[in-house]
């Protein structure tokens, strides 16, 4: 499927407007810390990198959605044990899917 600059744009901002949470591009990569965007519990909002174009950006804007949900009322700090287990839980169905 090829990657549509129009498609995508239209994608990423329908996306948006359903989030739960507010989502916002930050204005450098370095403020991801070297991920292409997270969600922060404290703040309750989605961060995204500047640099992600097209499906890239769609992928980890819905994987961050996720995050939201399932993090939404932990007090786990990213890194703790539990917070990580939450993590496995969240992506054991996309595991699931490339062992079939």
């Amino acid at each position: 499927m090829p990657d549509n600059p129009d498609d995508n744009r239209k994608l990423f901002f329908s996306i948006t407007k359903a989030s739960d949470v507010p989502i916002k591009v930050l204005e450098t990569a370095e403020m991801c810390s070297g991920a292409n965007g997270f969600y922060s519990p404290t703040t309750k909002e989605i961060c995204l990198s500047p640099d992600l174009k097209g499906y890239q950006r769609i992928k980890t804007l819905l994987h961050e959605i996720t995050h939201s949900k399932l993090h939404k009322d932990s007090q786990e700090v990213f890194g703790s044990e539990k917070y990580s287990l939450q993590d496995w839980k969240q992506n054991l169905p996309l595991l699931s899917l490339l062992i079939i």
